[in-house]
């Protein structure tokens, strides 16, 4: 029986290379979302060969031959090897439990493009299959490549486990660090991150340090480098500067073979850490973005925009303009903080930019005004103050609104931002309402 699961599991995915993305600082982790791996082909009678496929390698060739599948059938698929399996969980081996938990996985990202995938896995399955896990842990001696596609199906699948099954996770994986390998590292902290799941400090310092002697041993793939940059920032952790120095070296030696998002992942993550960078490799990020700038997708040209800002890099007059013209014409992929992040950059340049990039601005703001959040209406304040520039009424009364549904969110720093915005631009008719409420509702005192 279970040779009979593990080869539906395995068949159901079937053929040659494989892919996952890392999350964007733009999206919401899932991806989120998220670099690419590649596997070895899965084949039903070699249930190792499938749990040894690159973590969280998802088949590119199968997952369009499941997507050209009605969902109906998708979905009873998915239900009965979770039927099938369910018995079977609590004596499967490591190597199982992996192509169990991937094929849920893989079932449910094999939807067409913009679907809603309508395959879920049910509650008692999982509890049974974290059950089985965590006894695992003890006594089925799981593989670091087992533990990092484990913890990486889990973070696609939005399933947090609790504190013991976690504790148990870190304390498994520790043992196996010295085995494993870059991309099982690189997974191991973008699923842990993805999770909102910060590891234990002696955890977190051994992962580094291996993944440095990986770094030694061989340059990691770019997939790698965006993965740890960006699970780091996320975990708010910064490593140490030889590292750090490491870390940038073999980010400028591998800048070709980045793709947008990666390296866009990987400035990001520098700037979040407030790290010193090195100006060789802003300058080489910069020459990347104005050679591929077509293939940049518009968030992605406005975190990578905004990272440069923040490390001193600011960008060429030249590519600044070439950047935001790429942006406004996929205007409404922008996202509110992609957004806030464009005129963050403009209003932090050490030139005054061209008016008509302001107004731009002002106007692709104004039409989704009502989806910023208070930090990112905070961001659109600072910004505009330091350009000494005042909108026209109509967006202040769109700002005002907006501010007013987010006034219960304003910290004191954001609360601060928007009086510096009112009295420099001076708005005091359209926001003496919004700085009232902010004021009853923070007992902090502020002086504008």
């Amino acid at each position: 029986q279970q040779q009979q699961i593990a080869a539906a599991g395995a068949g159901s995915i079937t053929s040659s290379s494989c892919s996952s993305r890392s999350s964007s600082p733009l999206q919401t982790n899932s991806s989120s979302s998220s670099s690419s791996s590649r596997g070895r082909s899965c084949s039903p009678m070699r249930s190792q060969a499938v749990a040894t496929a690159g973590i969280g390698s998802l088949n590119a060739g199968g997952s369009a031959a499941v997507s050209a599948q009605p969902v109906d059938v998708l979905s009873q698929l998915a239900e009965l090897l979770q039927a099938a399996s369910l018995p079977l969980l609590p004596s499967a081996a490591a190597a199982e439990l992996s192509i169990l938990l991937w094929s849920q996985v893989s079932m449910s990202d094999g939807q067409t493009a913009g679907q809603t995938s309508s395959v879920t896995t049910p509650r008692p399955w999982m509890e049974a299959w974290l059950a089985a896990s965590k006894r695992s842990f003890s006594f089925g001696s799981p593989s670091s490549r087992d533990l990092a596609q484990w913890l990486w199906c889990l973070a696609k699948r939005g399933v947090r486990p609790n504190g013991q099954w976690l504790a148990s996770f870190q304390v498994a994986s520790f043992r196996q660090m010295a085995s494993a390998s870059s991309q099982d590292l690189s997974n191991m902290l973008w699923a842990l991150a993805t999770l909102g799941t910060p590891p234990d400090p002696a955890w977190l310092q051994q992962h580094l340090r291996e993944f440095g002697r990986r770094q030694a041993q061989r340059s990691p793939l770019p997939q790698h480098l965006s993965n740890v940059g960006w699970a780091l920032a996320k975990l708010s952790h910064r490593p140490d500067r030889d590292w750090l120095a490491k870390y940038q070296e073999d980010v400028l030696s591998a800048l070709p073979k980045f793709r947008p998002q990666e390296i866009s992942n990987v400035l990001w993550a520098l700037a979040v850490l407030n790290c010193k960078a090195e100006q060789a490799l802003l300058k080489q990020c910069q020459a990347y973005m104005a050679a591929r700038l077509p293939s940049f997708k518009a968030n992605e040209v406005a975190v990578g925009l905004w990272a440069l800002a923040r490390l001193r890099g600011q960008p060429e007059l030249r590519l600044m303009g070439a950047a935001l013209q790429h942006c406004f014409s996929q205007a409404r992929q922008l996202t509110p903080k992609g957004l806030s992040m464009l005129m963050w950059s403009v209003g932090n340049m050490t030139t005054p930019p061209p008016k008509a990039w302001v107004v731009k601005l002002l106007v692709a703001t104004q039409v989704r005004m009502q989806g910023f959040s208070a930090q990112e209406l905070s961001t659109l304040a600072v910004s505009l103050a330091r350009l000494e520039y005042r909108p026209p009424q109509a967006w202040l009364d769109s700002f005002a609104a907006a501010a007013a549904g987010q006034m219960a969110n304003f910290g004191a720093q954001a609360g601060c931002s928007l009086g510096v915005i009112c009295l420099q631009t001076q708005l005091r008719h359209s926001c003496d309402a919004v700085l009232e409420c902010f004021v009853s509702r923070n007992s902090c005192r502020c002086s504008f």
